[in-house]
């Protein structure tokens, strides 16, 4: 019911790690694709672990998912992106762990 008034007025519901979110047309993978406009596209790197991530982890060159607390991957995650790499743990200790090794470190 949320989403069908939401998008009466041309807006989207979206589910976050914790929160819905309620934008405009707009998302996180428009906001990446704009940025890889200026600094160029090659060897993006993307972490979600949200539907609302979808869109960002679209738009770049390597997404990788980062579990939840439970240690599951979110389900729209999973589906979208069954081949992406995987954070080693939920939270910022997997995102910085994830990132670390991405950048070879």
């Amino acid at each position: 019911v949320v989403r069908e008034a939401a998008a009466r007025r041309g807006l989207r519901v979206t589910r976050g790690g914790r929160f819905h979110h309620l934008t405009g047309a707009t998302d996180k993978g428009r906001a990446v694709r704009q940025v890889l406009t200026l600094l160029g596209p090659d060897g993006s790197i993307g972490l979600g672990d949200a539907e609302n991530d979808l869109g960002l982890l679209g738009a770049v060159d390597r997404p990788i998912l980062v579990p939840r607390p439970n240690g599951s991957i979110d389900p729209a995650l999973a589906a979208a992106f069954p081949a992406a790499s995987r954070a080693p743990a939920p939270g910022p200790e997997g995102w910085n762990q994830a990132v670390l090794s991405a950048l070879g470190g």
